[in-house]
């Protein structure tokens, strides 16, 4: 793993601080989402998932793996020398933010999808599929360490 020169990783501050306005907001919206929905309808939820629930669910969980696999496409490695050029390194920033972006939005369906059959069905299951994928979001969530590390590995 090539470490970055320190100027590379200050320039890559601003690209971390969209990363992080974009990830935080996919996560408001999920738990405004959930605010909304379980305050606006003051029905009980009940404990038995018709199928709408289950087919929800399971198209949540499958999105949340399938959002990994569709992020690693984008895990091409970037030709470098043994001092990264500020292109080189501007290269993989774009291809990590790239595959963040689609990765927590592919994510966000599956949060979208869940929370609409909550909505709907008022379910325990619904609420935990979406609690996954907020925790997910979290978890994923760009620093700008992981950020810069992620270039670092990217460049070979």
């Amino acid at each position: 793993m090539k470490s970055l020169p320190e100027t590379s990783r200050e320039s890559l501050r601003g690209t971390t601080k969209v990363l992080q306005a974009v990830s935080a907001s996919m996560a408001a919206a999920a738990i405004i989402g959930s605010i909304v929905i379980i305050g606006l309808v003051p029905e009980a939820l009940n404990s038995d998932p018709s199928m709408l629930v289950m087919l929800a669910a399971f198209t949540g969980m499958v999105s949340y793996g399938l959002s990994f696999v569709v992020a690693a496409i984008f895990k091409s490695p970037v030709a470098s020398d043994e001092t990264p050029t500020d292109a080189q390194v501007k290269k993989a920033a774009s291809q990590i933010a790239n595959s963040h972006v689609i990765r927590s939005a592919i994510i966000e369906g599956g949060i979208f999808l869940n929370l609409m059959v909550l909505l709907l069905e008022r379910n325990f299951i619904s609420i935990a599929v979406v609690a996954l994928g907020f925790l997910l979001l979290c978890v994923l969530f760009p620093t700008h360490s992981r950020f810069a590390n992620a270039i670092s590995r990217r460049l070979k």
